[in-house]
């Protein structure tokens, strides 16, 4: 009973409020500012933006007004230059009400003043943005955080934990590289290990914002960023080395994400193609950074560190191939002819600028000998089975890359055949362990990259591990194998495959297009040995898939010497029943296998 009374009561007192309500008259609510700028330019009142913006007290009304996104961009087909002046208007007390509390010495506020700044620069992230020589709205703020004239900056203060939020700040505010570099690369020694980690990150950030400068100033940025980050790499902390990395890598990523940046900087000078001298010297300078990334895959301690080297130079090989893609497109656009266009590995040099992974592409080379040695022979030892799977996979892969490439410099270098004899053979003896590899990835792709280099290279141990990679279970890297084995065919010792293509024709759990690519390979090779291939692909011709009997009776006419007349009898009854299969190119590949085939005596 007393619960009844008890919500009978409450309802009572609620309807009670809810007349009060009705009844009273209304309380007037504080309107905020920002919405109403916001309201005012969806209208296009420029009037009323006028008037609230001294409504606009603090920081954060400030900040939220200034950055709404319905202001006019710069670009804009109609921009009212009132609505635009309204705007710097805000953005000018922003900045006062900023600059009047960097005045307040307290520690926290400092914290404050840093991370806000901070903020400000990651409000401005959006790469569709237009670039401006300024940059963002933040980098106004960079005296604050490194001094000017007498005043120190916030990256100078006694405070550990200001000079790690301004340092952060410095970052994502796109500063000029002459304020910027000093500072970082002077952080990067701090006696303190957080500052130093901030500062190497800070790098990373601040090649990522550069975006938002025009391209010749974004690239002097830049080269100044991978020129500290250079230095980073040698710093015992390995936080500082890893984002010194990061930096490295995300400046090749430039070119690859946002490759305006490169369009931009073709131009014809005195009737030559030739590249901005700032985008030249950022490809220099990367190029720069290829044997102290090298070093830290080869010495870093950190197995962490040791992958993000290998990714960075992965990066560094993918960025120079979008360059190329672009250095050809201009030549394209220009309506050069093919026959004339300078060949792929010579396109650096044609527009006055170097190759980003040249130092990778280069060999040293003893005096009076033929001892060769490629600058990238550090990748090679990685793929060995005590290491890293990570270590293992990324270091073939990119040797894969690399394989194709080298040759291309081998070309480029005018190289004497003597020499290219050599380092191609030791190309080859480098990625051939790789094709025993515990890790299916290592073999699948060393496999792939063996089938890329010359045939007249391959000797008697790639065949051997390529047949039996051909034999495994695994349909990927079988059939990496038969692409591979068809590929280097004409290798002095390809008849030592035969015994494991026979053992794959034979067997029927594998995939027709590996049986398929088995028989093209067997007649690509020749001789005796794959003519004793004969009872394998006799007995192909009943398989029940049509493309396998289609190619075993076409490659019993190829071959067509059978070892012994038992052999050749066997498969001449079995292509005269072949004759009435019951699809054409069966028969017709059978009538010509019958023509052909010579019976010994």
């Amino acid at each position: 009973m007393r619960r009844i009374c008890s919500h009978a009561w409450n309802r009572g007192r609620l309807t009670a409020a809810l007349l009060a309500l009705i009844l009273l008259p209304s309380v007037s609510r504080a309107v905020d500012p920002v919405r109403t700028v916001q309201q005012a330019l969806a209208d296009k009142r420029a009037d009323v933006i006028e008037k609230t913006i001294p409504e606009l007290k603090t920081i954060t009304q400030l900040r939220l007004a200034y950055f709404l996104s319905s202001w006019p961009t710069e670009d804009a087909v109609e921009l009212d230059a009132k609505i635009e002046a309204l705007r710097k208007k805000i953005g000018k007390a922003l900045e006062d009400k900023i600059r009047a509390d960097a005045k307040d010495p307290q520690v926290d506020k400092q914290i404050a003043l840093a991370r806000t700044i901070a903020e400000l620069g990651d409000l401005e992230s959006d790469k569709t943005a237009p670039r401006s020589k300024t940059g963002k709205f933040a980098s106004r703020f960079v005296d604050l955080l490194v001094g000017a004239k007498d005043a120190k900056g916030l990256v100078h203060h006694k405070d550990t934990l200001v000079r790690q939020c301004a340092l952060d700040a410095l970052g994502k505010i796109t500063p000029r590289a002459s304020d910027a570099r000093p500072v970082l690369a002077a952080a990067m020694k701090d006696a303190e290990i957080g500052p130093r980690r901030v500062a190497a990150f800070a790098l990373v950030d601040l090649i990522r914002n550069a975006y938002h400068l025009e391209p010749n100033t974004e690239m002097e940025v830049v080269d100044e960023a991978v020129r500290a980050a250079v230095e980073g790499l040698k710093n015992e902390d390995e936080h500082v080395r890893a984002y010194s990395l990061q930096a490295i890598s995300q400046a090749a990523r430039l070119f690859i994400d946002y490759p305006r940046s490169l369009d931009s900087a073709i131009r014809i000078d005195e009737k030559r193609l030739k590249l901005e001298p700032s985008v030249a010297k950022v490809l220099e300078t990367i190029r720069d950074t290829n044997r102290p990334v090298t070093t830290r895959l080869q010495k870093d301690s950190s197995v962490e560190l040791r992958v993000g080297a290998l990714d960075t130079l992965s990066q560094i090989v993918v960025a120079r191939m979008a360059i190329m893609d672009r250095l050809d497109k201009k030549l394209e656009e220009l309506k050069i002819p093919a026959d004339k266009r300078p060949k792929r590995a010579a396109l650096f040099d044609e527009f006055g600028a170097k190759d980003p992974i040249g130092a990778l592409l280069d060999f040293e080379k003893r005096s009076g000998e033929i001892a060769l040695k490629w600058n990238w022979e550090s990748l090679p030892a990685l793929v060995h089975k005590d290491n890293d799977p990570r270590l293992r996979r990324g270091a073939i892969a990119l040797l894969e890359t690399l394989a194709k490439e080298a040759e291309l410099a081998l070309d480029a270098k005018n190289v004497a055949e003597a020499e290219r004899k050599t380092l191609r053979g030791r190309f080859v003896q480098l990625v051939t362990p790789a094709l025993y590899d515990p890790d299916r990835i290592v073999r699948w792709t060393a496999a792939r990259t063996l089938g890329s280099v010359s045939p007249k290279l391959i000797d008697a141990n790639v065949i051997e591990a390529l047949g039996h990679m051909l034999l495994e279970r695994d349909p990927d890297l079988s059939a990496t194998a038969a692409a591979s084995l068809e590929y280097v065919a004409e290798s002095p010792q390809a008849f030592k495959a035969v015994r494991f293509l026979r053992s794959a024709l034979a067997d029927p759990k594998k995939d027709v297009e590996i049986r398929e690519a088995a028989m093209k390979t067997l007649v690509q090779i020749g001789g005796p040995e794959a003519n004793d291939a004969f009872p394998e692909l006799t007995t192909s011709l009943t398989d029940s898939d049509v493309r396998v009997r289609r190619q075993a009776a076409e490659s019993l006419g190829l071959l067509g010497r059978p070892a012994t007349p038992e052999i050749a009898n066997a498969a001449l009854a079995a292509l005269k029943l072949a004759l009435r299969d019951d699809d054409g190119q069966v028969r017709q590949n059978a009538a010509e296998a019958i023509l052909t085939i010579q019976v010994p005596d």
